[in-house]
């Protein structure tokens, strides 16, 4: 909390030796890849659905790199989502993952990769907001990129495979958010990370095999088989996408979303406490 204003802000701290092993060449990797989120999040800061960066310490006792960010009360829309012991209904999602193509639109106009997954923080005031810039890249010169970066459960056919990508890859993650809000885990969220690599390389996934089609719209459903399209090329882009049904027909604003927080904020609150008590238990 800010002491002249009471303004309350969440703090991510970075410990940079981490898993070094006193390796002073991935040291200097590590606190590279920081400064790097750091630049990558001063260059986002005009869209309103991107988490606000505020600046970054330095400690070097402790070896830490502070980063002051936007607190977002309800923390992400899983907490959400776990909080509430249900999944999110169709008009949930879509409210969600309008705010969400409106900060990739931003993004991507500006030649950035998310390649994130679903780190979708939710705000007091109802907004949806993409936090955790740790692995987003900007593209330069080059149209595409070939390095594996991202969580491997949203990640791409063409990240997985080690094939040029670009921002098209955020879709894909998009679609495979939208399965993990409606269905309560990723696509493959009971595999282990490698495993997961391995089947999305062999097997790139069809919707039918994902989700039940009979338990959802057919506008749900043709706006998940366009994220989740093969072929980058025919995949759409967030622009297009803002237009889909989906989103038209469903989503109904930052009121909506405000009064669902506020709604079930008692029981977000409930639900971290018991998770902080969990890895207190677990330390012990």
């Amino acid at each position: 909390m800010h002491n002249s204003t009471y303004k309350i802000f969440a703090i991510k701290i970075i410990d940079y030796t981490k898993d070094c092993i006193s390796n002073k060449k991935n040291i200097s990797f590590n606190y590279q890849s920081i400064q790097q989120e750091t630049s990558v999040m001063r260059l986002v800061q005009k869209s309103d659905y991107i988490v606000k960066y505020y600046g970054s310490y330095y400690s070097r006792k402790s070896n830490t790199v502070w980063l002051i960010l936007e607190y977002c009360v309800c923390g992400s829309a899983i907490d959400l989502m776990l909080a509430m012991d249900r999944t999110l209904s169709e008009i949930e999602v879509s409210t969600i993952i309008e705010m969400i193509l409106k900060g990739l639109i931003y993004i991507h106009s500006i030649n950035l990769i998310y390649v994130k997954g679903s780190n979708i923080l939710l705000s007091e005031d109802g907004l949806a907001k993409l936090g955790d810039f740790g692995v987003g890249v900007q593209l330069t010169d080059e149209e595409y990129r070939t390095s594996k970066k991202g969580s491997p459960y949203w990640m791409s056919p063409q990240v997985v495979l080690n094939e040029k990508y670009d921002t098209k890859t955020d879709i894909w993650s998009l679609g495979i958010t939208c399965v993990e809000l409606v269905e309560g885990e990723p696509l493959n969220g009971d595999l282990k990370p490698k495993k997961v690599m391995e089947k999305i390389a062999c097997t790139p996934p069809r919707v039918e095999d994902i989700i039940d089609v009979n338990e959802h719209t057919d506008e749900f459903i043709d706006f998940v088989t366009l994220c989740l399209e093969i072929d980058p090329d025919k995949r759409p882009t967030a622009s297009q996408l803002i237009k889909h049904p989906f989103i038209t027909k469903f989503a109904k604003g930052k009121e909506y979303l405000a009064n669902l927080i506020k709604n079930n904020i008692n029981y977000v609150e409930q639900y971290k406490m018991e998770e902080e008590e969990k890895k207190i238990i677990k330390i012990k």
